[in-house]
């Protein structure tokens, strides 16, 4: 699991880049720093301007990227008639050559207007060998992770669109499991340095927090 941590980016918001056996995926590319141009997968989860942002996915997209997205976001994606498109809707798993992946839901349950269910916008469990990586999105502590158990988890912590404060945050962590937990959408529109000490805080003792 340490391997694999020690082989994550995190730019901003949601962004990750994961490179694990040799394939690269970036999750909702946004702030990217440079061009890099070696994404195998980008897996959307929702069509927010800092989720999905053309801008950033031409620093890393290349000839034979291949995109997962959910289908209700897939229109805006028609830019890219060259690349494999796959839709997902939550609870769709894919069997891919390095990973298993399971598209999960993502939503406001008290800030509904946000992320609406009805969009079926998603969060994306990653079973990388015997590691599993739970990228939440945009997301409010929802019933659905309940039934997630995650090695690693990803939790926003912009209490504005996504959780309803560092507590849920922390309660996600509890709910799924997770060895180690990994503060993110944070320090740029909303959620600041100090929600992410007192995440730690909370998890003492319970759960790794750590911050890339």
């Amino acid at each position: 699991m340490e391997q694999i941590l020690n082989n994550i980016t995190w730019y901003s918001q949601g962004a990750l880049k994961i490179a694990y056996n040799k394939h690269t995926i970036y999750t909702d590319p946004f702030d990217i720093d440079k061009e890099y141009h070696d994404a195998d997968y980008i897996l959307i989860s929702h069509s927010h301007f800092d989720h999905l942002s053309h801008e950033n996915i031409a620093k890393v997209i290349k000839k034979d990227t291949v995109f997962i997205v959910p289908m209700s976001v897939s229109d805006e994606l028609n830019r890219y008639v060259n690349h494999q498109i796959v839709e997902i809707v939550p609870f769709d798993v894919l069997n891919l050559e390095f990973m298993v992946l399971e598209a999960v839901p993502a939503y406001n349950i008290v800030k509904k207007d946000k992320h609406p269910r009805e969009n079926d916008w998603v969060g994306y469990v990653m079973t990388l060998g015997d590691t599993v990586l739970y990228y939440t999105s945009d997301t409010e502590l929802i019933p659905e992770m309940a039934d997630i158990k995650a090695d690693i988890l990803f939790v926003p912590l912009g209490q504005t669109y996504t959780m309803n404060s560092v507590e849920d945050a922390a309660k996600a962590a509890l709910i799924t499991s997770a060895k180690t937990v990994v503060p993110i959408h944070y320090g740029k529109y909303e959620g600041s340095e100090e929600d992410a000490q007192k995440l730690k805080r909370l998890l003492s003792g319970k759960a790794d927090v750590v911050f890339l």
